[in-house]
């Protein structure tokens, strides 16, 4: 997901710049053919055979859909549910806005691809096909909540089966949550920039905790059910993660601490916080943080309160700096105010950090949250799978379960996707040419100004996903490196 959104964002943000050492029509000629194949490779009406990966780890799938990495689509189940290989899409886009943009149309009409076309006459073709294009996102959304409604049933039930007479009240506390989620679809009736602005730029969900609703963007919704299920199941995780649980909740929204800036009054209490000496899933999150499994990383006390000293010492070095070319002058009220802040966060995380240190508003880690989630959605898809009869719809099930992982995520179809479309333009486009620099380097993970929201993604799939027993038999899995199961 991380790399479709840096692609695309990249993509919205060049001003038609212009291509150098190959001349316009040459460039032209070269993307126009970039199009065709992809056009073609969309238009075909063949299923995928599902990928089998003898280790079934999240490498192996995808090397096995490297063939596919010059596609417009990388994976088609029976239904015709589609995973886009949003990489390649990505990367000729930003060629494109080298190119200044001069086709007229996306290269494939497909509108859950390309959402312009759910919201623009012009982009979609025609008045008629606009209106066909709205009916069939209108018939996605009633899918999608149907998807939804049989999730959060096996959520529940999941819940039901850890009830203990120790932790009745919290799993009472979670399933009422969990009943109280609905789904909201995204709002289509504005342009792109609006889309983009409730978090849909490309294939993604999310869980508002404001509005107590799941969201899945119109980019996914035409995915296989079972991406739809993994998806909307992780996100329901959200609802009653380690820090969400830290919170009670009101009928307008989760009521946080006083610490919290800028909270919001959230009115009567209808489910109390539950920390995490009362949590039913306490092994859970323990066991996350095991090297057995996910191995996630809580920033400890000591350094978080590291960082705000030397946060604080830099701050003072500057300020020093200042007053030694200047001399002192009459800033010296606002700079105790300033130092006092200091003191003021190293208290908050003094007093809060033992009941929400899981979450990212203290320490800046989101980690366990997103690990708590997959790990909720790996328990869904088990006892989906389980009640499937025949091999190989298990097999196709449990493999499209991560396909969506697949279609943002493998970085040898970013590296295809972004040499063929650098070589169509023979270097000529500064964005790209700037991006592969930059994943080169390591990309955003090797950035030290940038604080990844999620775990690894391969890590997710191996150490959560196929950890899950049922999940390998589905594959077919012989051997690989998949940690501990949490139970």
């Amino acid at each position: 997901m991380i790399k479709f959104l840096t692609l695309a964002a990249m993509s919205l943000s060049v001003c038609a710049a212009q291509a150098q050492n190959v001349s316009g029509e040459a460039l032209l000629q070269r993307l126009s053919q970039v199009r065709t194949a992809l056009k073609a490779s969309a238009g075909a009406s063949v299923a995928c055979e599902t990928p089998q990966s003898a280790s079934c780890d999240f490498s192996g799938y995808c090397g096995k859909l490297a063939e596919k990495a010059g596609d417009f689509y990388l994976y088609r189940d029976k239904e015709g549910r589609t995973i886009p290989n949003t990489q390649l899409i990505g990367a000729l886009s930003i060629a494109e806005f080298c190119a200044k943009n001069p086709f007229p149309q996306s290269v494939v009409q497909d509108p859950f691809v390309f959402v312009d076309q759910f919201l623009s006459e012009e982009k979609a073709g025609g008045k008629e096909q606009f209106q066909k294009n709205r009916a069939a996102l209108k018939a996605a959304e009633q899918r999608v909540e149907k998807v939804f409604t049989d999730m959060k049933t096996r959520v529940i039930r999941m819940l039901e089966s850890k009830r203990t007479a120790e932790n009745s009240a919290a799993i009472d506390n979670m399933i009422g949550r969990i009943r109280t989620v609905k789904y909201k679809p995204a709002n289509t009736n504005g342009n792109y920039g609006d889309l983009a602005m409730q978090g849909c730029v490309g294939p993604n969900g999310y869980y508002s905790p404001d509005e107590h609703a799941i969201t899945v963007c119109p980019q996914s919704m035409n995915m296989p059910e079972a991406s739809l299920f993994s998806l909307m199941a992780h996100e329901i995780g959200h609802a009653f993660d380690p820090c969400t649980m830290a919170m009670g909740r009101s009928q307008e929204g989760l009521i946080e601490p006083d610490w919290i800036e800028g909270r919001r009054a959230a009115g009567k209490e209808v489910f109390a916080p539950v920390f995490m000496e009362k949590n039913p899933f306490k092994s859970v999150v323990a066991c996350l943080q095991s090297p057995s499994s996910l191995n996630v990383k809580i920033p400890s006390m000591k350094n978080l309160l590291s960082n705000v000293d030397k946060f604080e010492q830099d701050l003072k070095n500057e300020m020093s700096e200042m007053e030694d070319l200047q001399g002192e002058g009459e800033e010296a009220p606002a700079r105790d105010a300033t130092m006092a802040r200091f003191e003021d966060e190293r208290q908050r995380i003094r007093d809060n950090y033992d009941k929400f240190k899981y979450c990212s508003m203290l320490t800046n880690s989101g980690h366990i949250g997103e690990a708590f989630s997959d790990w909720i959605a790996a328990e869904a898809l088990a006892s989906k799978i389980k009640e499937i009869p025949e091999a190989g719809k298990r097999q196709e099930f449990a493999f499209a379960s991560q396909a969506h992982f697949y279609g943002t995520g493998c970085s040898n179809i970013l590296e295809s996707s972004l040499n063929k479309i650098n070589s169509a333009t023979q270097g000529a486009c500064p964005e790209l040419q700037e991006f592969m620099k930059h994943q080169a380097s390591g990309g955003r993970h090797n950035d030290p100004y940038h604080v990844d929201s999620h775990p690894a993604t391969g890590q997710r799939v191996d150490r959560i996903y196929y950890a899950k027993p049922e999940l390998r038999e589905a594959l077919g899995c012989k051997g690989g490196n998949h940690g501990q199961a949490c139970k």
